[in-house]
């Protein structure tokens, strides 16, 4: 009676431990399968930040960039008007006048 009552026990002990062991991989395999999820989530998320990035870049090259002619503007008032012909001095009047005067007549 000794050996009747000992392997059922043992058998018992066993499917525990295969039930164990199939619980873990179980639990293995779901984490896998969520972490793959996850990545696919970034993946997506990326993609949709990058095509709006996109979209926006787009829309930013068809209007005017009025902080560049707004500089542009200050940059000309600081330089007292020079050009690149005309140096800082800028041009003499009496240069511009063509013979009698500026009036028509």
């Amino acid at each position: 009676m000794g050996w009747a009552a000992f392997i059922p026990a043992v058998v018992s002990a066993a499917a525990a431990v295969g039930s164990t062991i199939v619980q873990a991989n179980s639990a293995k395999s779901q984490a896998r399968m969520q972490a793959a999820s996850l990545q696919a989530q970034e993946r997506q998320t990326q993609a949709a930040a990058e095509k709006e990035r996109q979209a926006l870049a787009k829309a930013n090259e068809k209007t005017a960039d009025s902080n560049a002619i707004l500089r542009q503007i200050q940059d000309d008032n600081l330089s007292g008007g020079a050009t690149l012909l005309t140096s800082a001095q800028g041009i003499d009047e009496d240069d511009l006048q063509l013979g009698r005067g500026n009036r028509l007549g």
